[in-house]
């Protein structure tokens, strides 16, 4: 499924019975299955959140699939490290214009404290061309898992006296499981984060999507 309105306020943040942190992304409205044409689909016609949509949902193009709503998931990364979103603007067209244009401003040089590897995931997420993205979810699953681990054992060793976890990493996270599902096909995963926003949704399309 592509969603195609990836943002902030889609996504709820709910704690499992045993306490772990879920979260969904809620809103299908502008969902559709990939390789499928949504009636809401109009080539020229943009659909989606202007300060999360890819330059391709911007411009109106019909070859949309999963990696925009990979650069939308990066667009809210940014978003949740900053407390910006990537390109400030009250003014939609002219977000959109900067999706397709602009340069991304690497987050460290609004949150310096955010790890370069943190950094790196958000901009790939967030490249121009849909080709050098995540080309699919479990590709950036992998790759956040890397950095969870490397975190948490640089932790250990800062914190020598406190003894390693019974349960390996990748069990407490549950994505093991999820990455391998995904891999095979047997279930369709979106990894998602907390945030939250102001922006306006479906600004150019908003009558049809209602």
């Amino acid at each position: 499924i592509i969603h195609r309105d990836i943002k902030p306020e889609n996504i709820m943040v709910d704690k499992t019975a045993d306490s772990k942190i879920l979260a969904k992304l809620c809103y299908l409205g502008l969902a559709r299955a990939e390789g499928m044409t949504s009636k809401l689909t109009v080539v020229g016609a943009t659909l989606g959140t202007p300060n999360y949509i890819s330059q391709e949902q911007a411009r109106g193009s019909k070859d949309v699939d999963i990696r925009s709503d990979i650069y939308s998931l990066g667009a809210s990364f940014y978003h949740m490290i900053t407390g910006s979103v990537p390109f400030p603007s009250s003014n939609p067209a002219i977000v959109c214009a900067m999706h397709v244009t602009k340069p991304l401003l690497n987050p460290k040089e609004l949150a310096p404290e955010t790890p370069d590897e943190v950094c790196n995931v958000i901009r790939k997420c967030m490249e121009k061309k849909p080709q050098d993205r995540y080309q699919t979810p479990v590709e950036l699953i992998q790759d956040i898992l890397t950095l969870v681990f490397s975190q948490r054992k640089t932790s250990r060793v800062s914190h020598v006296q406190q003894p390693a976890p019974e349960t390996p990493l990748i069990q407490d996270f549950r994505l093991k499981e999820e990455v391998e599902a995904v891999a095979t096909g047997e279930r369709k995963t979106s990894s998602t984060m907390e945030g939250t926003s102001t922006a306006s949704p479906l600004t150019f399309i908003e009558d049809e999507a209602e």
